[in-house]
């Protein structure tokens, strides 16, 4: 017999099905850290199920259930994934992406819901004060951030009198090396 497969989201519980009778071990292996053993508690006489929570990473995850001689009874493999909504490149209405930068920096919360990393740091505290404004997206904050701008003009404009300055000192005329006197080996008098 196998146990159950499919795919659950990263911090998702999943359930195990477990095999009628007697049972040693059952133990699930995940993409980092040591395997995870259910407690003789969880595997209990009649138990159809053991619910595995500890989906923390995304990757592939194997099932190893033993009898009590410790030969394998059922081996199962099944995927954790990310949230396909954390993938999901639309474009948010203006209401919507300003909601979750306002509630960014309360309860632990990003723009992401629970657990989420975008707006948590200082990127979200800008685009959060440019939202504040009646959702002006790509506005300049009110903590002089627009002086970056001029900054970067600045040094775009400078690059092509860098480039002329270095031609015009490559370009001028150097005066001859001295030559030594024929005859008389340098340094000698």
């Amino acid at each position: 017999p196998r146990a159950e497969s499919g795919t659950v989201l990263v911090g998702s519980p999943r359930l195990v099905a477990l095999p009628g009778g007697p049972l040693g071990a059952v133990s699930v292996s995940g993409p980092v850290g040591a395997p995870v053993r259910a407690t003789p508690e969880e595997l209990a006489a009649g138990a159809r199920s053991w619910r595995f929570a500890a989906t923390d990473a995304s990757g592939v995850y194997r099932v190893r259930i033993e009898g009590k001689g410790g030969d394998e009874l059922a081996s199962d493999a099944f995927a954790v994934g990310v949230d396909p909504r954390e993938s999901d490149l639309a474009l948010l209405p203006a209401e919507r992406l300003a909601a979750l930068l306002r509630g960014a920096g309360s309860a632990g919360e990003g723009a992401g819901g629970p657990g989420g990393t975008s707006g948590a740091g200082t990127g979200g505290r800008a685009a959060a004060a440019g939202g504040a404004r009646g959702g002006e997206l790509g506005a300049t904050p009110p903590n002089g951030t627009g002086l970056w701008g001029w900054l970067a003009l600045a040094f775009l404009a400078l690059l092509p009198v860098e480039s002329w300055l270095a031609r015009a000192i490559r370009a001028r005329p150097r005066p001859p090396a001295p030559v030594a006197p024929a005859g008389r080996a340098a340094g000698r008098a």
